[in-house]
């Protein structure tokens, strides 16, 4: 199986609205990164997308105190990159490490960016990811906002 069929078999499963293969998969290079790899640095501008197809990493930033905050973790089927970074085209304000060896596929962010601008199937598509990205992080914050003191930091 390519790394474009795995992509996009990974992409169904995880989308079933997805109905054929992405064909801008075909222009991500394969990647693979060794457990406690920095991907991208906190304050470092973003240049690469990466899409992971096996493994695990993190997002996490260091406080004003020096302590590392992990915000979440990122597995298959995820976009490693700091969105704000990448659209906003300024410095990133996490950091992404891998927690286990990972592979998948990566593009340059620039390159990225004018695909979603050139290519309705792939824009459709990010789309989705999007929206799903954000039911989550809805659903995060009002499992929070429903919590009490006890459940949110003793539990």
């Amino acid at each position: 199986m390519t790394l474009n069929q795995e992509s996009y078999r990974l992409l169904r499963a995880t989308y079933p609205d997805i109905k054929e293969p992405l064909l801008v998969f075909d222009q991500f290079t394969p990647w693979r990164a060794d457990k406690k790899e920095i991907l991208i640095q906190q304050g470092d501008p973003t240049s690469i997308v990466r899409f992971m197809i096996s493994g695990l990493a993190r997002l996490f930033f260091v406080d004003d105190k020096g302590n590392e905050q992990t915000k979440f973790f990122l597995g298959p089927g995820f976009f490693l990159v700091p969105m704000h970074s990448l659209f906003l085209e300024r410095e990133s304000w996490f950091s992404i490490q891998t927690s286990m060896s990972c592979h998948g596929v990566a593009i340059d962010a620039k390159t990225f960016k004018g695909l979603l601008k050139t290519d309705l199937q792939w824009a459709n598509y990010w789309i989705c990811y999007m929206t799903q990205l954000f039911i989550a992080k809805e659903n995060r914050e009002r499992d929070l906002l429903t919590m009490n003191g006890r459940e949110k930091y003793l539990d």
